[in-house]
């Protein structure tokens, strides 16, 4: 189980309420629900070439799809 996910749960059942979200908790869950499509079309257009390619190449291509 992930440790997030354990802590939540613990929250959850020492009846601990939840907190409203802010609005900077909107903008992020709303740019991971755009990011996330945009990800996968890269990686399955891309995927091929960046996995049969060195560890060197592979490290900077990820990291700048993911920024």
């Amino acid at each position: 189980m992930q440790t997030w996910l354990a802590i939540f749960i613990g929250r959850l059942l020492r009846g601990e309420r939840l907190e409203k979200p802010t609005p900077y908790d909107y903008r992020l869950w709303f740019g991971v629900l755009f990011l996330t499509p945009v990800l996968i079309v890269a990686f399955t257009k891309l995927g091929r070439p960046i996995f049969d390619a060195s560890t060197f190449v592979l490290w900077p291509a990820l990291l700048v799809l993911a920024l």
